[in-house]
């Protein structure tokens, strides 16, 4: 997890679920500047070279994008508050309805208050204007998200009142809507779009750089390519004014400069996961008085490992029986794995859904377990036929070793799971072969792996549906995209997740979930390692840092304070 590139460009795009008053708001605080000797000020780090400006797409970027910006709503470990929105549509409420033929409609309110940086108000047409946007095909960097094609139309009923027409039941429509990136200023950005010729450069507009205008706690006012920007605190931001004055955020790609500067008082906090090596952590915690490094979940992104057994061709034919997978997961001690690779920090993914998020112990109570019990594989591998030959490998009827491979990533945590985890299979009797995947293979031999890849998932609910529904299986059919990469193509599987995925009352829903949840884990469709953590360092005199689950970090960025 974290920052792969040396060059960020900054996402104001997030999936977020769930509703509740909003505990965000910070106390009123009168507007103005404060005196030069009132002033408070943070320096944070960023473990990147550059920022090259505020537009497209990308997972941990969205640190920096709620601090210049925010949306509708706000999230916290997969829940929604209230942001320029009142409140969360929900069928509670009234503002989210189920309608004839399997549509619906949600309706926003703005509160009146929301102002742009510019002091301009925010209105429902900002945000059927983004919609117009966002459905431009030329316009990429906006259309990612996977609830477009669920869309009829966004309706500004007035300028502070949003209603959206749904064709089909889509749970996530709320936080597709509450999105920052589903906020643009109509008054500073229709007539440029207006004007291209060529839509695709709409992101290359002057606005998404240093004309920058955003609807968040602190606006830009510097941005110096390959060194760092500066930040002033929003008056006018809709949570409450922020309580640090000015924010430094400075870019540093190298990880011995990033910890020289924090041991030499010269930074107080990183902006997202510094990926700090254990040597670094080490130094830090022996020779950093001022400050601590903190872990945290984060199932963005990366959030779980786990493995993914091929189900269409394997040349194992056995790694399609659940017996076969569950005799796999009880051959791994995982609660080791997680002391040695994880220093103990992290937990075994029993379920695919992070442990942070809405449901995860309702969802835990009806999971089904594999603890490590050599005698259970042993057990399994009799009942699928096999037996130990002479050599002390499995072997079938014929007499052939019981093979596959296993694909899997050359460096990090990953990396030293799959090491371990084939060290347990061998140990177990099983033939494991190491194979490092090849770049450059065209889709259709990627799809193709025949035996077992270790990856990372999102450990969310959206990644729930885009991991593991037959139609995002990599097939020809599709010209081999998709993220179901195992390829479970089941169709009672399928009736299960489309039952949770069109289920809108929160109740039944988590009910639907737990039925998913069940049926996963007694098929072992869900082969987990252990849940992702990233890391973040902050001086003592830092105040207010709670980091969220997810990529965002920033969420309540008004409320960071020193002292």
């Amino acid at each position: 997890m974290g920052w792969k590139s040396p060059t960020i460009v900054i996402s104001l795009a997030l999936v977020l679920v769930g509703c509740s008053p909003s505990p965000f708001r910070g106390p009123d605080i009168p507007g103005g500047d404060r005196s030069v000797a009132q002033k408070k000020r943070i320096t944070a780090v960023i473990k990147v070279a550059d920022v090259e400006s505020f537009r497209g797409v990308g997972g941990s970027s969205d640190n920096l994008a709620y601090i210049v910006h925010a949306g509708l709503a706000q999230e916290l470990n997969g829940v929604l508050y209230p942001a320029h929105g009142e409140s969360i549509p929900s069928v509670d409420n009234g503002l989210w309805k189920l309608l004839p033929a399997n549509r619906m409609e949600t309706t926003w309110k703005i509160r009146p208050d929301a102002r742009w940086q510019d002091g301009v108000p925010v209105t429902a047409e900002d945000v059927v204007f983004t919609a117009r946007v966002s459905q431009d095909p030329q316009v990429a960097a906006l259309a990612s998200d996977p609830g477009w094609p669920y869309v009829e139309k966004f309706t500004a009923i007035d300028s502070s009142t949003l209603t959206v027409t749904w064709k089909q039941i889509y749970i996530l429509a709320d936080g597709m809507v509450a999105s920052p990136k589903q906020l643009l200023p109509r008054h500073l950005l229709e007539g440029p779009y207006e004007a291209l010729e060529d839509k695709a450069l709409f992101m290359d507009l002057p606005y998404w750089a240093g004309d920058y205008i955003g609807a968040g706690p602190f606006k830009l006012r510097e941005l110096v390519r390959g060194s760092h920007m500066l930040l002033d605190a929003f008056d006018g931001y809709v949570l409450g004014r922020p309580k640090i004055d000015e924010l430094e955020i400075r870019f540093i790609p190298d990880e011995n400069t990033l910890v020289a500067n924090f041991l030499a008082g010269a930074a107080d906090m990183t902006i997202a996961n510094p990926n700090l090596s254990p040597d670094s952590m080490a130094q830090l915690a022996s020779s950093w008085p001022d400050g601590k490094a903190r872990a945290y979940d984060n199932p963005a992104g990366t959030g779980v490992f786990g493995m993914l057994p091929q189900q269409l061709n394997p040349s194992l034919p056995a790694l399609k029986d659940p017996r076969f997978r569950k005799a796999l997961l009880h051959a791994l001690d995982r609660e080791t794995m997680n002391q040695t690779i994880m220093a103990g920090m992290s937990a075994v993914a029993h379920t695919y859904i992070f442990p942070a998020l809405p449901d995860y112990d309702q969802l835990l109570s009806v999971a089904v377990r594999y603890e490590y019990d050599p005698r259970k594989t042993a057990d399994l591998l009799e009942q699928l036929g096999y037996r130990r030959g002479s050599s002390g490998f499995w072997e079938d009827a014929a007499g052939q070793r019981v093979m596959f491979e296993h694909h899997g990533p050359t460096a990090g945590v990953m990396h030293r799971s799959m090491l371990a985890a084939n060290d347990y299979w061998k140990t177990a009797g099983l033939d494991v072969q190491y194979v490092v995947p090849r770049s450059g293979l065209p889709r259709s031999a990627t799809a193709d792996y025949p035996g077992i890849r270790t990856a990372s998932v999102a450990g969310d609910y959206a990644g729930l549906w885009r991991y593991f529904h037959s139609s995002f299986a990599p097939v020809p059919d599709n010209n081999y995209f998709g993220s179901n990469a195992a390829r479970y193509m089941i169709p009672e599987w399928d009736a299960l997740l489309e039952r949770w995925y069109t289920t809108v009352p929160q109740r039944e829903r988590t009910q639907a979930l737990q039925n998913v949840t069940r049926y996963q884990t007694e098929n072992a469709i869900w082969m987990g390692y252990m849940y992702n953590l990233e890391m973040g360092l902050y001086k003592n005199k830092v105040r207010n840092v709670t980091p969220a689950t997810y990529a965002n970090k920033s969420f309540n960025a008004h409320l960071w304070d020193v002292i």
